[in-house]
């Protein structure tokens, strides 16, 4: 069987050394920081667990494109945010001594994924 990128790179220790490093990042833009005013800290942080585990691939029942769409539809992210955001995510992974062949592999993800979480400025 073979191994997802979430499992080579160190399962839930790794995704939540990542998650926390990646919300460090996220909070000291204010232009991202906006979007998680009115959300507890341990949720926010929960929810990039659970990102970043779907990003590398970990096969989850929790977590689909509907639970994406769900959790963002309200927010208004710009596609400018959604860009600078990948942009932290891969310095984390780059920190995390990701290769850039996976890191390429987890942005293709992350790019599907660009049009059911950038929602404003964006006719539907």
């Amino acid at each position: 069987m073979a191994k997802t990128l979430f499992d080579k790179y160190g399962g839930v220790p790794m995704a939540t050394r990542v998650a926390r490093d990646f919300h460090e990042r996220l909070m000291r833009r204010p232009h991202l920081r906006r979007y998680f005013l009115e959300i507890p800290i341990d949720r926010i942080i929960q929810h990039h667990i659970e990102y970043i585990s779907y990003a590398l691939g970990k096969p989850t029942q929790h977590y689909s494109i509907e639970d994406i769409r769900a959790q963002h539809k309200h927010c208004g992210v710009t596609g400018a945010s959604f860009d600078l955001t990948r942009e932290l995510f891969v310095a984390c992974l780059e920190e995390e001594n990701i290769t850039e062949i996976d890191i390429a592999h987890i942005m293709e993800t992350l790019r599907d994924v660009r049009s059911t979480i950038v929602t404003k400025g964006v006719e539907r």
